[in-house]
This record gives structure tokens, sequence and C-alpha cells, in this order.
């Protein structure tokens, strides 16, 4: 039996978005419907009615959970409906969980993650109501979490077989932080076009300037190279996190599995 798998974080915050998908804007709004502009799953023709009926109540326990979402974020907005769409089963081909857990097991700065689905665990997501010293987190930051979640996750085939090889003994600990690191990198690529594609625009219509609210991954570099070498703290992202699951999980695996 293999160690628990990663639970992938939210450190740094998406594969690029093109085409659109699927989301009508609500009723109440004057302006044009609103169309989330996002890459197109190809698992977007597999939710079937009653997977969106069990997407939108995942979404409705989160704006329960996280009160201040529902600020932002009413039933029948087009982030609602792309949101319940993803719980729905077009993130990953199957059915993914809102996780109400504050405690990420991670330091205090990471404000969300998610784990992705496996034979074995159901994928679900996590965001953090606050920062730990008390200090409630608004409700931009806790939908900047959810969707990078929401777009990292579909990335589970990925950090599977990364996973995978390295429980197999394929990597060197610096291996094995620069290909998860490279997953998420392309997930804050894929944030950033979000931001622009469907978030600003999502701000706009409610009257709310978007450049008082850009996301952390607005600054996100044009490589990977650029932007791992922001990260140069060994005491933090992604060595406290990507480094310690090496040395405290697939290392012993690696070493209890070694010759059979």
């Amino acid at each position: 039996m293999k160690y628990s798998k990663a639970i992938i974080v939210a450190s740094s915050f998406f594969a690029l978005l093109s085409q659109p998908v699927l989301a009508e804007q609500s009723n109440s709004s004057k302006s044009k419907p609103l169309i989330i502009r996002a890459y197109k799953s190809a698992y977007s023709s597999k939710v079937t009615p009653d997977d969106l009926i069990y997407g939108m109540a995942e979404v409705d326990k989160m704006l329960t959970d996280r009160k201040p979402m529902g600020f932002l974020v009413e039933k029948g907005d087009p982030i609602y409906t792309w949101a319940a769409r993803q719980f729905a089963g077009e993130a990953c081909g199957e059915r993914i969980s809102w996780n109400p857990e504050e405690d990420l097991g991670k330091p205090t700065y990471y404000k969300a993650d998610h784990c992705f689905p496996t034979k074995d665990e159901k994928g679900y997501i996590r965001l953090r109501s606050n920062n730990g010293s008390g200090n409630v987190y608004d409700e931009h930051v806790l939908w900047e979490g959810c969707i990078f979640e929401l777009l990292d996750i579909r990335n589970f085939k990925a950090f599977d077989k990364v996973y995978e090889d390295g429980c197999k003994g394929k990597f060197t600990k610096d291996e094995w932080i620069r290909l998860n690191t490279l997953i998420s990198y392309k997930t804050d690529l894929a944030a950033k076009d979000f931001f622009y594609r469907n978030w600003s625009p999502y701000l706009k219509d409610k009257g709310i300037d978007p450049e008082e609210h850009k996301w952390q991954v607005d600054s996100a570099p044009k490589t990977y190279n650029e932007w791992i070498g922001q990260y140069t703290d060994k005491s933090g992202y992604p060595w406290d996190y990507w480094g310690t699951y090496y040395d405290t999980q697939i290392v012993p695996y690696v070493e209890a599995t070694k010759g059979k």
C-alpha cells in the first residue's frame, strides 16, 4: 500500500484556457449575458442534469460555509454555473466535493488546496476562511482560491503520473519538486487568463473595479524558470510542502518497497 497521495496545494496562484464553456447570466442582469470563456473540458458532455444538481448543491454548501463568497456570486450568475459544472464532473470526469475543513495541514499562508480524485478517494477542494490570526478572507480572496483549485484539479492525471513515477523511485527530490511545480505554474497562467477573460468582465458587470481586486497570479512571469526563481527561501514554498512530502512519503515508500 502506498502512503497517502498528495493534496495539491494552491500556493502559486492556471492548463491554458481558450474555448467557451456554457454558462448563463442571471436573469436579473440588464447587461449583455456574460459567457464564461475557458478551456473546454473533455468531460463537458458527460455532465448530466443529475450531476449538475449535485454540483449546484456543492456550491451552495460552499457559499453557506464561506458566507462572504455569496456577497459576490449568486445562483444563476455565470461564475456560479461554471463552478457548479466543475463540481458536477466537468473538471475531472467525475463528481468532486466541497470540503469545509479549515485545517489544511500546511502553513497558514496556504489559503486553499485540493485532493485530486483517485480510485480510493473522491476529489475535493478546501478554502481557509481566515489567515489563522482572526483576519477573515473577503469574497474576492475566497473566489480566487476556489477558481484556482477548480482549475488546478483538472491536472489530476499529470499530478498522478508524477506521483506514481515518484513511488517507483524515478525522481530526485529536486526533480519531484520541479515536475509538480511546473504543473502548478501552468495553472497560474490559466488562472491569469481566466481573470482577464471572465472574472474582470464579471466584476465590471457588477459595478466593481477589477483593478482593485487583481489576483496574485497577475504577476506570474512568462516562463517557468522566471516563476520558480522567485522562490528562494527554502523554508517556504515549494520546499515546505513538496519537499516535505517527498521526504516523509515518497522516500519511505520507495525504501520500503525496494527489491519487491
